[in-house]
């Protein structure tokens, strides 16, 4: 259940289907603070629900309104510019890694299994398996440089939704994202929670690394 101003609500999105901007009378219980029901006494109107909600988001995935005023002119921020150097050094420490344990194979365990006539194919296997490391993270490396040297930003618009699925098997993590107009986004376990599903969206983002930069409101149903 989702605690809001030490209420427990049944539900993992905004409390209840409730829309920020506007005012409630909320029924609950007092020992447990569990609600029990509300009731609407100030309807907002729609410019106030998507200024309310692209505040909340703006918190929820790191941007300031600053930034997202200046994704609408099509610009970047100084602070935007540089969110692929991270991508791009995590590429490059991949790269490192592989081709580091590809020489020691190389140079080390290779003479030793020719000398003893030894079986090659765990060493191929281990030269496959840290090749593809090696790739990956060129890949990744040369997405956020591209993003680096060349910044623009592209955007784009439709109803979102969001999707939650679990990643590895021993050491489950959670992996959240947006998805809107057939492209998916991850984003943090705050950013999931705070979107509102159904609602038309604008997302901005970095077309290599695929960052998503800001997101706005556009419609209200």
């Amino acid at each position: 259940m989702l605690m809001v101003d030490g209420l427990s609500w049944p539900s993992h999105t905004i409390p209840g289907g409730l829309l920020p901007g506007g005012l409630y009378r909320v029924f609950y219980l007092e020992e447990s603070g569990v609600v029990l029901s509300a009731e609407e006494v100030f309807s907002p109107s729609p410019a106030q629900v998507r200024a309310a909600l692209n505040g909340i988001l703006a918190q929820a995935s790191g941007f300031t309104l600053d930034d997202l005023e200046a994704n609408r002119r099509g610009e970047l921020t100084s602070a935007q510019r540089m969110k692929p150097l991270g991508q791009m050094l995590i590429g490059i420490v991949m790269i490192v890694f592989a081709l580091t344990l590809i020489g020691v194979l190389y140079f080390s365990v290779w003479p030793e299994l020719q000398s003893e006539n030894s079986s090659l194919i765990p060493l191929f296997i281990f030269v496959f398996v840290f090749g593809f490391i090696g790739l990956f993270g060129v890949r990744t490396a040369l997405a956020g440089l591209l993003d680096l040297l060349f910044a623009f930003l592209k955007q784009v618009r439709g109803v979102e939704r969001r999707e939650e699925h679990l990643r590895g098997h021993r050491s489950r993590s959670r992996v959240y994202s947006y998805v809107i107009g057939g492209q998916r986004f991850k984003v943090s376990s705050q950013a999931y929670n705070a979107l509102v599903e159904g609602l038309e969206y604008c997302i901005y983002y970095l077309p290599h690394t695929y960052k998503l930069l800001s997101i706005e409101v556009k419609e209200i149903a």
